[in-house]
C-alpha cells in the first residue's frame, strides 16, 4: 500500500512536469490503477498481458477526466507485433530483444531478435501493401541492451525510434544520457520526432 501511494505521487509529479515540458506519462501496466487514478496519458502493457488492454481501456473510460490513454506492449516477433497492431489497436510497440541485456539474461546472443527486427515490424505495419490496417498506426521503438554505441543502428534499419533504460536510469547524470542519445541519433541521421 505504501509502495502504491508513493507510485502515485511520483505519477502526479510526473503529470505536473509535463505540462511544462511536453512529454508523455506512460506507466507500466503493473500500476495501472495509479496510472488511472493520476491520470497519466498512458500504459505500457507487457507482451503476456496482453488480453488486459480492453479492461485497461474501460477502466480509462470510466474515469471521466481523463482522454483516451496511450496504449504501448512489447513484440519479440513480427506475429506478435501483427497480433498487437490488429486485436488491439496499439498506438507504440518496443521491438526487441535487440542486443544482450540485464533484462533478459536468459538469451544468448543467437537467440536474441537483433537489431533488425524493429524495422520489419515497422515496415510491416506502415506497408501499403500490407493486410494489416491500424488506426492508429503504431510507433516501433527497438529495446534491449540498446547503448550510446549502438543506438542508431537498428533506427538505420527502419525503427522509428529506440528504448533505452538502463543506459539512461543507471547514469551517473540520466539527463545528460539522454541527451546524448538524442546527440548521436541526429549525428546519425537517423534521428525521428515521432507520437
Amino acid at each position: 500500500r505504501d509502495v502504491s501511494r508513493r507510485v502515485g505521487s511520483l505519477i502526479r509529479q510526473l503529470m505536473s512536469l509535463s505540462h511544462e515540458f511536453d512529454f508523455y506519462v506512460v506507466v507500466s501496466s503493473d500500476w495501472v490503477d495509479a496510472a488511472v487514478e493520476c491520470g497519466a496519458h498512458g500504459v505500457h502493457v507487457k507482451e503476456a498481458h496482453r488480453q488486459r488492454i480492453p479492461d485497461i481501456r474501460a477502466m480509462f473510460a470510466r474515469k471521466q477526466s481523463t482522454s483516451p490513454p496511450l496504449i504501448g506492449t512489447s513484440a519479440h516477433s513480427t506475429e506478435s507485433a501483427v497480433r498487437a497492431c490488429r486485436d488491439y489497436s496499439v498506438h507504440y510497440l518496443f521491438v526487441g530483444t535487440c542486443y544482450k541485456t540485464a533484462s533478459h539474461p536468459e538469451k544468448e546472443e543467437d537467440e536474441l531478435e537483433g537489431p533488425g527486427l524493429p524495422g520489419q515490424v515497422a515496415g510491416l505495419v506502415l506497408s501499403r501493401e500490407s493486410r494489416i490496417k491500424t488506426d492508429p498506426v503504431p510507433a516501433i521503438f527497438a529495446i534491449g541492451g540498446i547503448n550510446h554505441e549502438n543506438c542508431s543502428e537498428p533506427v538505420r534499419l527502419g525503427a522509428h525510434g529506440i528504448a533505452a533504460i538502463r543506459a539512461v536510469m543507471r547514469s551517473p547524470i540520466p539527463s545528460q544520457s539522454a541527451e546524448a542519445f538524442v546527440s548521436r541519433m541526429k549525428d546519425g541521421e537517423t534521428f525521428t520526432s515521432y507520437m
